[in-house]
Parts: C-alpha cells; sequence; structure tokens
C-alpha cells in the first residue's frame, strides 16, 4: 500500500470515527427511551434507570463498538486476502483517530463556552461521558480513556480476524517462501 492509499485510509476511518460517534449519540439516547416506554409504569426506577445519561453514553459507546467493529473486520479479512497491510499501519491509524478525537477537548473550557459550544462538546464526547458519570472523571481524561478503550477493542478485532484468516488460508500466503517457479527455495 502506498502513500496515497494510507492517507485515504487514514481520513476514510476518520470520518467513519465520527459518523458512527453521531450514530452512536442517536442510537444512544433513542433506544434506551424507547425501551423504557415498552416497561410498565410500575417499574418506574427501571424505567429512570435505562434512560439514566451514564446507561446511554455506554449505550452509544457500545453503538460505536459494534459499528466500527464490523468495518475492522472487513479490514482485516480484506488486508489478509491481498496481503496489503498488516497491524502496524493500522495501529498507526487507530492513534491518530485517538489524537484527532481528542484534539477538540483540549480546548474546552467550562467557564468560557457558549451554550451551542456546550452542546456541541456534550455530542461529541457523550459516548465517553459514561466514564465522567460513574468515576467522576474530567472531560479530558474521560475522552481520552474512552476512546482509547474503543479503539483498542478495533484493534484486537482487527488483529484477531486478521490472524484467523491467514491461518485459515495459508495456501494463499505460501508464495512468500516460493520461488519464481513455485518451487521451495529452502528445499532446493
Amino acid at each position: 500500500m502506498d502513500y496515497s492509499d494510507s492517507a485515504k485510509y487514514f481520513f476514510f476511518r476518520l470520518i467513519l470515527l465520527f459518523g458512527t460517534n453521531a450514530a452512536g449519540v442517536l442510537l444512544g439516547k433513542m433506544l434506551p427511551w424507547c425501551l423504557s416506554n415498552l416497561l410498565p409504569a410500575s417499574l418506574g426506577a427501571v424505567k429512570q434507570a435505562l434512560v439514566s445519561d451514564a446507561l446511554c453514553s455506554m449505550a452509544a459507546a457500545a453503538v460505536m463498538i459494534l459499528l466500527l467493529g464490523f468495518v475492522f473486520h472487513d479490514d482485516a479479512r480484506r488486508h489478509a486476502a491481498y496481503d496489503d497491510m498488516d497491524a502496524v499501519p493500522v495501529a498507526v491509524v487507530l492513534i491518530l483517530m485517538l489524537v484527532f478525537y481528542f484534539v477538540p477537548v483540549v480546548f474546552y473550557d467550562p467557564m468560557d463556552i457558549s451554550r451551542a459550544g456546550e452542546t456541541l462538546y456534550e455530542m461529541l464526547y457523550f459516548p465517553t461521558k459514561w466514564l465522567r458519570e460513574i468515576t467522576g472523571m474530567d472531560i479530558k481524561t474521560a475522552a481520552a480513556l474512552g476512546m482509547a478503550m474503543i479503539l483498542g477493542i478495533q484493534m484486537t478485532i482487527y488483529q484477531m480476524t486478521y490472524s484467523a484468516y491467514k491461518r485459515k488460508h495459508p495456501f494463499l500466503f505460501l508464495h512468500e517462501n516460493s520461488g519464481e517457479n513455485g518451487t521451495d527455495e529452502s528445499i532446493v
């Protein structure tokens, strides 16, 4: 994979990160509310717990993990099948995604922010809000740790899928040990 392909891969994964973040916010807010409306009124405490910010944020993070998991699972299969990329460039891309996700929170100042800015930060960092709600972390630490966990899971999915594909289809990768005429040079 050349430089331009790597750059395209990074930018498309960055767009996917923010797209899955938006889907996570939407579904993370909507699904628990819909589920709580299905419960009878006698389960008021359960309904209240379902619509808490911490649980909705966990649902948003789970949606991000699931959607990004499909993408990185497919990436791993394709990279293994075409033998054009491995875990190192993908790890670099994931680290860069974490950096790009974290950069806006560096400029977060709760004393000097408009209401629109506060809403934007809440939406952008909603999938990591559960860490703030449960542990009391500040927004910067929660954003870095929460997204590192989400992207770490993606790296694990990628590596497991890549390795499983290579083990399942070893005959596709015999050319690494073969000569030009298809014979094994270690024997000749």
